[in-house]
């Protein structure tokens, strides 16, 4: 199809929970483009607790894109489990956006395996822009891996801010 757009207009706290259960699964097939947009809001939380697998797929297409503007405060947490993957496929451009604001937090804890794999394309780019805090933290675990495989151009743009922190502890 043409486009997926989910908006969530401005308020208090935004919140998807999905409990214990064998698997979860996003998945969006080919089409021109996806769109996830929270707009301004104190704070927007995506949580997965314990489960067998998280699994978010988002196919071949022209562009991906995953934009949290100007808030108070974003939030990705992957608690203890078997297996977390972020897969995205082939396509044009992938696109992580967190536009300016107090703190941008990803946070995957204790567990087997957590995997940010993304395969061959034109551009991959992770690009958090001016904010106060940006903070990747893998605590203790068997392994963390962060694959990037053969494409023309992978970025990992970090514009002026404060503190830019990426932290891999003891595993």
């Amino acid at each position: 199809m043409c486009k997926n757009t989910l908006t969530l207009p401005r308020m208090h706290q935004n919140t998807l929970m999905l409990p214990r259960m064998r698997q979860n699964t996003l998945t969006l097939p080919r089409m021109h483009q996806n769109t996830l947009t929270l707009p301004r809001m104190r704070q927007n939380t995506l949580t997965l607790p314990r489960m067998h697998q998280n699994t978010l797929t988002l196919p071949r297409m022209r562009q991906n894109t995953l934009t949290l503007p100007r808030m108070c405060k974003n939030t990705l947490t992957l608690p203890r489990m078997c297996k977390n993957t972020l897969t995205l496929p082939r396509m044009r451009q992938t696109t992580l956006t967190l536009p300016r604001m107090h703190q941008n937090t990803l946070t995957l804890p204790s567990m087997c395996k957590n995997t940010l794999t993304l395969p061959r394309m034109r551009q991959n780019t992770l690009a958090l822009p001016r904010m106060r805090q940006n903070t990747l933290a893998l605590p203790r675990m068997r392994q963390d891996t962060l694959a990037l495989p053969h494409m023309c151009k992978n970025t990992l743009a970090l514009l002026r801010m404060c503190k830019n922190t990426l932290t891999l502890p003891r595993m």
